[in-house]
C-alpha cells in the first residue's frame, strides 16, 4: 500500500489497500456473495446487479494474475510472461510494465516500459545483494486507468562469466537509439548501471549515454510519452546519478529530470503517485555514497529544482481535501520527508520524523492572519482566475541534502521548508513583505553554545536568488521546550545557525575602511585640481601686473 502512495492504508483479506487513505471500506472487493475471488469475474457479473459492485468484483482479476519467470543468466535475453488474468474485454485493452526489487532496496524498479502484451522480452538485470535474487512484480493497468500491483516473485540469477556481455549491451543500446527506440536503449543502459562491478570509466559513459538519449527524447517537439515511458525514465535518471563523479554530468542529468517533469505536464501525463516518490527518494538520497563529499553548488541548486518541479507536478494534480506523504514519518530509514495538502484554506502543519538513532524531530508551522486572509477562498491564483482552495507543503530535511554547507556556522535544528502553490497548476505562490507569514518551530538538536561568545543565535533562510544562506526578514525568537521559533515575512527554507559575530564584525570595519579610502580616491583629485586653478588663476594675476600699460 505504501509503495501505491497510500502510507496508512491496511490490506483487506481481499488484498486491497482500505482505510481512511484510500476511502475504501474493509469489505472492499468481495463479491455479492461476499467472497474474495471465490467466483469469476463472469460469475461475478451474473449475480451483481449494481453498477458500483460491479466495477468491485471486475478488479478482483488482476490479483489472480501470475507472472510466470524462470530463474536466469544476468545480461542474457529472458522471457516472462503474465497468465490467468481473468479480466472482461470491456476493461482492455490492459497495460502491462515489469518491476524488480532487490532485498536492499525500499522501491521497486521499471524494468520495461509499458506494453500491450502480456510476454516480456529483455535482457536479464544482475542482482545486488549477497542471496543473488530479485522480487519481480507486475504493474497493471485497466482502460480506466485503474493500477494495480501483482504478487512478488522471487527469482535466483546467475553471474554471467563473460566480460564483454555489458559491452554488447551498451553497443545495443546505441544501435536502439540510433533506430529511435531512446526507452529501449535506456532500459538496457539501466540494466548495464546495475552492476556493482562497473569501472567508473564504464559507469561515465554509461551515464553520458543515459542522458544523451534522454535529451534527444526531450527535444522532439512531437515526442509523446506515455505513463510507463516517464517512470523508466525517471527511475534511471535519479537513481544513477549518485555513480557519477563528474559534478557537470549530475547537474545536467538533474535538470534533464526537471525538463521531463515540466514535459509531462505539458503533455497532461504527469507521474503516477508511486513513481514521484521513488524519484523524490533517490534526489535526496544521491549522496548517500559520499556524504562529505563536496558537491559543486550548480549541482545541489539543479537537484533542488528538480525536487521541487515534483512537488509542483504533485500539487497539479491532487485532489480536494486530500495529503500525500512522501518518506514515512514512522520509518528510521528516511531522513527527509514532505507533506502536500490541498484544502479550502491554509491550515497549521506539523511533521515529525524518527532518525536512525531512535530520536525524533518535528518541526511546526504556524500561518498568520495576514498570510490566511492572502489566500482565502476565493483568491486570484493567476491574473483572470480565482481559486477555490489551495495546495501547501512542509518538508523537513534531518541533514543538508540540497543545500550548500554553511562555513563558520553551526547549524542548531534541521532545515523545514514552507511552500504555497496554486492548485491545477501547481504554480509555486511567492510571499514576501509581510510583516508575520509564519511561525516557524523546529526541534533543536545542535549546542546552544556552539562556537562560544563570539556566536549568536539566528534564524536564517534560504535565498535561492543569491544561492545562501540569508538573514533578511527572519527573527530567531527563543528557545521553548526543546525548540526553536522563527518568525518570517516570507516563504523558503529555515534553519537556526550560530553564525560567527566576529567574522561580521571584520565585514564591517572592512566595509568602513573601504569606505574611507575610496573618499579619500575621490576626496584628493577634487582637492588637487582646486589648488591647481588656484594657482593657475594666482599666476595670471601677477602676469598681468607685470605688463607696461604702453604695451598693452
Amino acid at each position: 500500500c505504501e509503495i501505491l502512495g497510500f502510507p496508512k492504508a491496511e490490506l483487506n483479506e481481499c488484498g486491497y489497500c482500505v482505510g481512511e487513505d484510500t476511502g475504501l471500506d474493509n469489505d472492499y472487493g468481495k463479491n455479492c456473495a461476499g467472497n474474495c475471488g471465490s467466483s469469476t469475474r463472469i460469475d461475478c457479473y451474473a449475480i451483481c446487479d449494481d453498477e458500483t459492485i460491479k466495477n468491485e468484483c471486475g478488479r478482483q482479476g488482476i490479483t489472480q494474475c501470475q507472472l510466470v519467470l524462470d530463474s536466469y543468466v544476468e545480461y542474457k535475453l529472458v522471457h516472462a510472461s503474465i497468465e490467468r488474468c481473468e479480466i472482461p474485454g470491456e476493461y482492455g485493452p490492459l497495460e502491462y510494465q515489469l518491476y524488480a526489487q532487490s532485498s536492499d532496496e525500499k522501491y521497486p524498479f521499471p524494468v520495461t516500459v509499458s506494453q500491450i502484451s502480456n510476454v516480456f522480452i529483455f535482457y536479464g538485470v544482475p542482482a545486488t545483494n549477497e542471496e543473488g535474487t530479485l522480487e519481480y512484480s507486475v504493474k497493471i493497468c485497466d482502460s480506466f486507468h485503474y493500477c494495480e500491483m501483482t504478487s512478488k516473485r522471487s527469482v535466483d540469477i546467475e553471474s554471467n562469466r563473460n566480460n564483454t556481455a555489458k559491452d554488447f549491451l551498451d553497443l545495443a543500446a546505441r544501435y536502439h537509439n540510433v533506430a529511435g527506440d531512446a526507452f529501449s536503449a535506456l532500459s538496457l543502459i539501466a540494466t548495464v548501471m546495475r552492476s556493482p562491478q562497473n569501472s567508473q570509466f564504464l559507469q561515465n559513459r554509461a551515464l553520458q549515454s543515459m542522458l544523451d538519449y534522454t535529451v534527444k527524447m526531450l527535444q522532439k517537439p512531437s515526442q509523446t510519452l506515455t505513463n510507463g515511458q516517464i517512470s523508466l525514465t525517471f527511475h534511471v535518471l535519479s537513481k544513477y546519478v549518485q555513480f557519477s563523479d563528474n559534478q557537470l554530468l549530475s547537474q545536467r542529468i538533474f535538470d534533464a529530470i526537471y525538463r521531463l517533469a515540466e514535459k509531462s505536464m505539458g503533455l497532461h501525463n504527469p507521474p503516477d503517485a508511486m513513481t514521484i516518490k521513488h524519484t523524490i527518494h533517490n534526489i535526496l538520497t544521491f549522496r548517500k555514497n559520499d556524504e562529505q563529499k563536496f558537491v559543486h553548488p550548480n549541482v545541489l541548486r539543479a537537484a533542488l529544482r528538480a525536487y521541487k518541479t515534483l512537488l509542483k507536478v504533485t500539487a497539479a494534480n491532487m485532489a480536494l481535501e486530500t495529503q500525500v506523504t512522501f518518506g514515512s514519518e514512522d520509518n528510521s530509514e528516511d531522513e527527509t520527508v514532505t507533506v502536500v495538502t490541498r484544502n479550502t484554506s491554509l491550515e497549521d502543519i506539523s511533521i515529525s520524523v524518527k532518525l536512525k538513532d531512535g530520536n525524533s524531530i518535528v518541526a511546526k508551522v504556524t500561518v498568520g492572519d495576514e498570510l490566511k486572509k492572502i489566500f482565502k477562498s476565493p483568491w486570484k491564483c493567476a491574473p483572470n482566475t480565482d481559486c477555490e482552495s489551495v495546495v501547501y507543503s512542509l518538508t523537513l530535511f534531518s541533514k543538508s541534502v540540497l543545500f550548500p554547507q554553511n562555513k563558520h556556522t553551526f547549524r542548531l535544528t534541521p532545515i523545514a521548508e514552507y511552500s504555497i502553490y496554486s492548485p491545477n497548476t501547481g504554480n509555486e505562490q511567492r510571499v514576501k513583505g509581510l510583516l508575520k507569514s509564519v511561525l516557524i518551530s523546529i526541534t533543536l538538536v545542535g549546542n546552544q553554545t556552539a562556537g562560544g561568545q563570539t556566536y549568536a543565535t539566528e534564524c536564517l533562510y534560504w535565498n535561492e536568488v543569491m544561492q545562501m544562506w540569508d538573514s533578511k526578514g527572519v527573527h530567531f525568537t527563543g528557545f521553548t521546550a526543546g525548540e526553536a521559533n522563527c518568525w518570517a515575512g516570507h516563504l523558503t527554507a529555515f534553519a537556526v545557525f550560530r553564525t560567527d559575530q566576529s567574522l561580521q564584525i571584520g565585514v564591517m570595519i572592512g566595509a568602513v575602511v573601504a569606505a574611507l579610502v575610496a573618499m579619500l580616491l575621490l576626496v584628493v583629485p577634487i582637492v588637487c585640481i582646486i589648488q591647481r586653478r588656484k594657482d593657475k588663476l594666482a599666476i595670471g594675476a601677477s602676469s598681468q601686473r607685470l605688463v607696461p600699460r604702453h604695451l598693452e
